[in-house]
């Protein structure tokens, strides 16, 4: 088949005008495909995607598994631990040490974090949680609402572009090419879905790939996430014994509730 342009070209008659509407219809050019492939005007309009796409095809709201976390330290493994966690978006993550019955772990919700050391709160801070805010979160909540927590943690909204990641098209929302260090946000272009996030950690940039991302029961979950700070390997985790339950209890994400929490 010629190109269109050159179809275009040759065509004089009313007969022709109406062979050449014929071809873009069965070509499938119409507005819609055009603009998808037409950098977003913004962070924003990205976000609005993400949330306009799992609003008919459905994100999961509840996923439990646990994960084999790798600890590294100067890009070598020091040590391995089990990690056992419970999510319910949006904003709600519970992390439990070694074993479902663990005392030691972690919890996050209402953007605090929770450290529990022997099923009682050690510590707890102001903290969004920037992966989960851009990876998951923004799926059930108001898009204004993702917006306006990380224009409050310095992303540039307004900087978006496209770059490749793992053979994939993304659309990179805070930085220019060849920056690694502004914070920004990595999103497949055709699945909606997080593929990395650079991040301030105090005064050290840090980075999360999402990758090895597999369908299971219908959703695609990221099976492998790998951590860094200033562009060397800290930590990598692999999930295993992935579940989508239709409901998880509120009281799982209780601070006072953890030391019994199960799921």
């Amino acid at each position: 088949m010629k190109p269109l342009t050159t179809i275009s070209s040759t065509v004089r008659s009313h007969k022709g005008y109406f062979i050449l509407f014929t071809l873009l219809a069965i070509t499938g050019l119409n507005t819609k495909t055009i603009t998808a492939q037409t950098v977003p005007a913004s962070g924003e309009e990205v976000l609005q995607m993400m949330f306009d796409h799992y609003s008919e095809n459905g994100w999961y709201k509840n996923f439990t598994f646990w994960q084999q976390t790798s600890f590294y330290k100067e890009d070598s493994l020091v040590r391995e631990q089990k990690w056992f966690e419970a999510i319910s978006l949006p904003g709600k993550l519970v992390i439990k040490y070694d074993s479902i019955n663990g005392r030691n772990g972690m919890l996050f919700r209402n953007n605090k974090i929770y450290r529990m050391a022997d099923g009682k709160i050690a510590a707890v801070q102001k903290l969004v949680h920037t992966l989960l805010l851009a990876g998951f979160d923004v799926y059930f909540q108001p898009v204004k609402r993702t917006v306006h927590l990380l224009d409050s943690l310095g992303f540039d909204l307004a900087k978006v572009r496209q770059d490749e990641f793992l053979g994939r098209k993304v659309w990179v929302i805070g930085a220019s090419s060849g920056d690694l260090q502004s914070q920004q946000i990595w999103i497949d272009a055709e699945r909606w879905y997080l593929h990395r996030i650079v991040y301030q950690m105090g005064n050290q940039v840090s980075m999360a790939d999402l990758d090895e991302y597999k369908q299971l029961n219908g959703h695609w979950v990221a099976t492998r996430i790998r951590f860094y700070k200033d562009g060397h390997l800290t930590m990598k985790e692999i999930y295993k014994d992935i579940h989508f339950p239709s409901v998880l209890n509120e009281k799982l994400f209780l601070p006072e509730n953890f030391a019994k929490t199960r799921w």
